[in-house]
C-alpha cells in the first residue's frame, strides 16, 4: 500500500476547493453583467438553456472533483 503524504493531500484539496470557489464567482459575476445588459425576456431564455445545459452535464460528466 502506498503512503499518503498529509501535505500533498492537504495542497491537493485547497486547489480543489479554490477551484469550486473562483468558479462560483466567476458563474456569479457573469450573472450579474448579463442581468444589467440583456432584456429580461432574453436572460430568462439564457438561464433555461443554463440550466439544461448544467443538468446534462452533471449526467454525462463524471465529475471526479466531487468525488475527490
Amino acid at each position: 500500500m502506498a503512503n499518503i503524504d498529509i501535505r500533498h493531500l492537504k495542497i491537493g484539496g485547497s486547489y480543489l476547493v479554490f477551484g469550486q470557489a473562483v468558479q462560483a464567482f466567476v458563474a456569479f459575476a457573469a450573472n450579474l453583467v448579463l442581468v444589467r445588459f440583456i432584456m429580461p425576456e432574453g436572460f430568462g431564455r439564457f438561464a433555461l438553456v443554463l440550466a439544461g445545459a448544467s443538468i446534462v452535464l452533471s449526467l454525462i460528466s463524471l465529475r471526479l472533483n466531487i468525488l475527490i
